[in-house]
């Protein structure tokens, strides 16, 4: 056998064809790539409205007030331009 199997952590994600423990090698936060260990979620402020546009909650809010919550919430990740992929 190849490598160190005995630290070989897995992901242990629940695998949808037959319920058994996914044996794919784990990222250090626990998941394997196909499970969450890959993806860093939304980053531009387009992106981020967009998420929080399919949210329950946020349904019923407009596209505006959707911005304004993102803004405040996240000051400091969102900056004042539009970098969506029409401006380019």
């Amino acid at each position: 056998m190849v490598g160190r199997p005995l630290r070989k952590v897995f992901c242990n994600a629940r695998r949808k064809y037959d319920g058994q423990p996914c044996r794919a090698k784990a990222m250090p936060n626990g998941k394997c790539k196909l499970h969450g260990g890959m993806s860093k979620g939304q980053i531009t402020l387009d992106g981020k409205v967009k998420a929080y546009k399919n949210l329950k909650y946020f349904r019923h809010w407009s596209v505006d007030q959707i911005r304004q919550y993102i803004e405040g919430k996240y000051p400091d990740q969102v900056d004042g331009g539009n970098t969506s992929h029409e401006d380019l």
